[in-house]
């Protein structure tokens, strides 16, 4: 028995209004985050944050007021994006080394991670923190390798450690194992790509990866953000085929340890 409704069976009101509605906040949301970046690492850092600031604010607000759960988790999900950036921002990064300021801004990120999936309902095995076809994982991890090398053949970054040596490299492969893999694999292709998923079907997948390839405008590389956007691509699909982060976090961590810490060393750039 279908419910009918000023002219329209429940059916067609699901797919004709409330998706189309969907669509626009998520792209809207979108589009204002491409631009706070836009303005954080091209233009004009401080307008930037203020930016980042009010999208914040308007997520946590709009999240706050909207009755569809659903769409309140992808909206708390979605917060995450900016409160990468403002900690990047506010913090006092530069009395530290390089290195460890994925430590200090990823630690109280880590919390706010926990927060936003337990207050939208999610547990472990929806964002993919579990060990499925674990063969499958160890061979999706390894292409970090050869993706490092890749990115560092388009960036040439400077090395974030003074020499190639065992001591100087475990703990800085380590950090950036857990606070770049890690972590962002849980925000990018667990949290966001789940809940994107949900209200934008299988356009989440896009989504989430074009979300997180605008985080990477810093670099100023069209090809590098070209690289980004392809590599996010696979990671969600991996991700969305698997059902587990893990292949893509040991690859995520695998990038950047080869990226920063390897090839600045093994490789001359030109």
């Amino acid at each position: 028995m279908e419910f009918h409704q000023k002219g329209f069976t429940l059916q067609k009101h699901t797919n004709i209004s409330w998706f189309p509605l969907t669509w626009r906040i998520a792209l809207i949301y979108l589009m204002v985050i491409t631009l706070s970046e836009a303005f954080t690492t091209l233009i004009e850092p401080r307008v930037g944050l203020g930016l980042h600031g009010l999208v914040l604010l308007a997520l946590i607000l709009h999240a706050a007021l909207v009755n569809q759960y659903i769409t309140r988790s992808f909206l708390l999900a979605l917060s995450l994006v900016p409160s990468i950036r403002l900690l990047n921002l506010a913090m006092p990064l530069q009395l530290f080394p390089q290195i460890y300021w994925y430590v200090i801004v990823g630690i109280p990120l880590f919390i706010t991670t926990f927060y936003v999936a337990r207050i939208g309902k999610i547990n472990r095995k929806m964002i993919g923190l579990t060990g499925q076809k674990l063969p499958f994982q160890v061979l999706i991890g390894l292409t970090g390798i050869g993706l490092g090398y890749l990115e560092y053949k388009i960036l040439h970054p400077q090395p974030l450690i003074a020499e190639l040596r065992l001591e100087l490299v475990w703990l800085p492969a380590l950090i950036l194992m857990i606070f770049t893999g890690l972590l962002e694999e849980i925000i990018f292709r667990g949290l966001l790509q789940y809940n994107s998923e949900r209200i934008l079907g299988r356009y989440g997948l896009l989504y989430s990866s074009m979300v997180f390839t605008v985080l990477h405008l810093g670099y100023q590389s069209w090809l590098d953000l070209a690289f980004v956007f392809v590599v996010a691509i696979f990671f969600a699909w991996v991700v969305q085929r698997s059902g587990s982060i893990l292949g893509v976090t040991l690859a995520h961590g695998l990038i950047n340890i080869t990226l920063f810490l390897v090839f600045p060393f093994l490789l001359v750039a030109r």
